[in-house]
């Protein structure tokens, strides 16, 4: 990544996480719609890092690399695979809308504002004992995307979710900002409970997103 592109990208990074590690935005969902349309799409759930011993972690892609849901390569680890497959990708490679994003209306009407900027992004179910350990997703290298973040059919006393080795708190069905630079895990002590997890392109309409529909105090 060319120098110039790394410090306008840091620039926009810069710019949203001043506001906080995690914060709402003035986007809520409906539940309702949300069951049902996934009812409907017959969700093939997939294990989310396969080649991980973490048990009780499902998804479906709702962006990939080609638009196939079979999660082959948008459910695991870039990093181990470009490794394994001497390969090159990135979270940007996987743009490709998969069936579910689309028939999920009540997730992506949302954000059709901002769909170009989309990359690598899934519904995760995570089970009764379903956990991400403490860890980071990124490190500041090369940084090109954010993150935005949803829960469903779970909360606070279900389902933990600690930023910088704090435990935060959470409205059920709103969008919120994850700062993944920060140390962050989350453990399920609940049967489906569902997180949207999007990655987005760092750009100056994707941050002028968040900008525009942070939430009231």
């Amino acid at each position: 990544m060319k120098i110039s592109k790394r410090l306008e990208n840091e620039y926009y990074f810069q710019k949203i996480s001043s506001l906080g590690d995690f914060y709402s935005l003035n986007i809520c969902f409906n539940v309702d719609d949300f069951k049902s349309e996934l009812m409907s799409c017959s969700p093939d759930w997939q294990p989310y890092n396969s080649n991980k011993s973490w048990s009780h972690r499902y998804a479906i892609s709702l962006f990939s690399i080609d638009g196939s849901s079979d999660g082959r390569m948008a459910l695991n680890s870039i990093r181990e695979w470009n490794i394994e497959n001497n390969t090159n990708y990135s979270e940007l490679d996987f743009n490709i809308q998969t069936k579910y994003w689309k028939n999920l209306t009540s997730l992506s009407d949302k954000f059709s504002r901002i769909s170009d900027s989309i990359c690598r992004s899934h519904l995760l179910r995570l089970d009764e004992g379903g956990i991400f350990p403490p860890h980071r997703d990124s490190y500041g290298r090369d940084e090109s995307t954010f993150r935005l973040i949803s829960f469903f059919e779970c909360g606070p006393d279900t389902l933990h979710l600690t930023v910088d080795n704090r435990l935060v708190q959470f409205i059920p069905n709103r969008c919120y900002f994850l700062n993944t630079r920060k140390i962050h895990s989350v453990v399920s002590f609940a049967p489906n409970s569902y997180i949207m997890v999007l990655n987005i392109r760092l750009s100056n309409e994707s941050v002028g997103f968040v900008l525009k529909n942070l939430s009231e105090p």
